[in-house]
């Protein structure tokens, strides 16, 4: 009664993970076009009953668009339940057995324990992490600089959550100031001594403001289809040289706004200006715009 009982378990468990009708999101079933494993996220840590993966390893596209752990058929639950076994002594990140702490016998005859999988990831991202090692630094008042949690970073690994110390640097803490270069408008960047995430003091410099030359260079060009897109033309250099640019047609004022302080911004070089040019830096004397590649682009008629 028992296996039974484990067997209609394994189906119940297995249906959402087939992607039936009547499971989260309707009905999902896997197609045959192969998706990057990132877009997968962290697979399920879901077991079959031998310990081995309910899912085959590839990531493949759904009917609704998505991307999934293509499933795979576990093997079926042996009848023959025994005793003893042996439990590994090993727990999952909330603590818990990834064993149910039955005994079967497998197809060659072993008394091994049924696995039954860690619950704590999902289709959502990898499990959270309750393991890393906090760095024996200190800030000046003896505190430390990290909360004494773990997080998982970009790359996906364990680390120490890092809050950084209260404002105990000084400008002696950090030592010289570097050399930097002044701003495009003459104004030096920003600087102030911070605790970095090692725990030492050092000079933070700030990014420059944006120029209205490179405000203009950032404007929106995505588009979907051409009646979204404009151009107007933006001088690139102090030679006067223009350049047919397209742009989201939303950001128009922007656009003029920003065009009109950048060329005020150049100063007069005494040199002679080239032909103008388009997108592709093809020239010409009359231009127009289309969506390509959902960017929109210019082009010398």
């Amino acid at each position: 009664m028992r296996t039974r009982s484990f067997f209609s378990v394994l189906i119940l468990v297995a249906i959402p993970l087939l992607g039936a009708k009547g499971g989260c999101g309707g009905e999902v079933s896997l197609g045959d076009d192969a998706c990057p494993t990132s877009a997968c996220g962290g697979m399920p840590e879901l077991a079959c009953w031998d310990g081995s993966s309910p899912f085959t390893g590839k990531c493949l596209a759904k009917s609704d668009g998505s991307c999934g752990w293509e499933p795979r058929k576990c093997p079926d639950t042996p009848s023959t339940e025994c005793t003893p076994c042996e439990i590994p002594a090993i727990a999952c990140a909330d603590g818990s057995s990834p064993y149910t702490g039955k005994c079967f016998k497998d197809a060659g005859g072993a008394c091994i324990a049924e696995k039954k999988g860690c619950g704590g990831a999902t289709d959502a991202g990898p499990a959270p992490c309750t393991e890393c090692a906090i760095p024996e630094i200190a800030c000046a008042d003896g505190s430390s600089p990290y909360s004494g949690k773990c997080v998982r970073n970009d790359a996906g690994a364990c680390v120490a959550e890092y809050l950084g110390c209260k404002s105990d640097c000084t400008p002696a803490m950090c030592g010289p100031v570097p050399p930097v270069a002044k701003c495009p408008d003459g104004s030096g960047p920003m600087m102030d001594c911070k605790r970095a995430a090692d725990g030492a003091c050092r000079w933070n410099v700030a990014a420059c403001p944006a120029t209205a030359c490179e405000k203009v260079e950032a404007l929106p060009r995505s588009c979907t289809n051409k009646a979204e897109c404009t151009f107007g033309l933006h001088q690139y250099n102090c030679c006067g040289s223009m350049r047919a640019m397209g742009y989201t047609k939303s950001v128009l004022s922007s656009f003029d706004e920003n065009e009109k302080a950048c060329v005020a911004s150049y100063p007069g070089c005494g040199c002679a200006s080239m032909p103008t040019i388009d997108d592709g830096g093809k020239t010409g004397s009359t231009f127009d715009v289309d969506c390509i590649g959902g960017t929109c682009t210019t082009f010398a008629k």
